[in-house]
């Protein structure tokens, strides 16, 4: 018989090791950190309103990044993956997802999710503002009706998933104690739907995108055209309000420039795009 010193010991802890890894490993897709990305915003926020850049604010960063993108989001996107199970299985890449290829199970995600949802905001509660605390309530409820109804709204489900950004925006305008012109988050909304309308676009020229309901909705000239309206505001706004927040503009023209109308154009930009967006 085996005992301690068995060769088959440490083979079979090697084993338990690799499995253990990959439930981790499983765990923590579910929280989707290559979408963290967007944090981005909440840092211009802060950094553009800061009365003084110091470790202080970067601390505080350091925290909202852990309640609102680590936890909140992670909580919001097993939800979404819960919602979407079915039609990820359908999905020659999304069907390797953690929830749609049975890796982890419908009713532990849903514990999980729950479990850092109320972690982020019982954590926002103890160490936030109020109106911080508000943002998260606020993209949780946004987020919440995208998932159980808004996702198969024509139109509605682009607002929808553009809404959070502007608030992304505010969280760290807030976490400084500012509060942004109305202008400043309306530029933000127009870039964030001309970005949804090419992630859309993006998504259906993608292997297996009939899998995705919401998709069939529109017609393939559908996402362009509002992508452009979205963008010729824009720039109408920016051109209007430019004097009053350069910085602020400039920032908002140049990621509109490369991102938004690059993606359409630039063959290299839209495949950079397309690896974050449909895996």
């Amino acid at each position: 018989m085996g005992g301690p010193s068995s060769p088959g010991c440490p083979i079979r802890a090697a084993r338990s090791a690799v499995f253990a890894f990959g439930g981790v490993a499983a765990w923590l897709a579910l929280i989707k950190f290559r979408y963290h990305v967007t944090f981005v915003t909440v840092i211009c926020g802060a950094l553009l309103f800061a009365p003084h850049i110091d470790a202080r604010l970067a601390l505080r960063l350091l925290l909202v990044y852990a309640c609102f993108n680590v936890l909140l989001y992670g909580g919001i996107y097993t939800w979404n993956d819960i919602a979407d199970r079915a039609a990820d299985a359908r999905h020659p890449r999304k069907r390797r997802r953690p929830i749609a290829a049975g890796t982890v199970s419908v009713g532990g995600a849903a514990i999980y999710a729950t479990a850092l949802i109320v972690a982020a905001l019982t954590l926002a509660m103890l160490l936030f503002s109020r109106t911080v605390v508000a943002c998260f309530l606020v993209t949780l409820v946004f987020n919440g009706f995208y998932s159980a109804y808004g996702r198969n709204l024509r139109y509605l489900d682009v607002v929808l998933n553009s809404v959070t950004h502007p608030t992304r925006f505010l969280v760290g305008t807030l976490l400084v104690e500012r509060t942004p012109p109305l202008t400043h988050l309306a530029a933000l909304l127009l870039l964030a739907v001309a970005l949804s309308c090419l992630r859309r676009d993006v998504e259906r020229n993608d292997p297996g995108w009939e899998a995705r309901e919401t998709l069939r909705l529109y017609s393939p000239r559908d996402m362009p055209c509002m992508a452009a309206v979205s963008l010729l505001m824009l720039a109408a706004l920016a051109a209007a309000c430019w004097p009053e927040a350069p910085g602020f503009y400039s920032i908002v023209v140049v990621t509109a420039a490369i991102a938004a109308v690059g993606g359409w154009i630039d063959a290299p930009v839209r495949w950079s795009l397309r690896r974050v967006w449909t895996h």
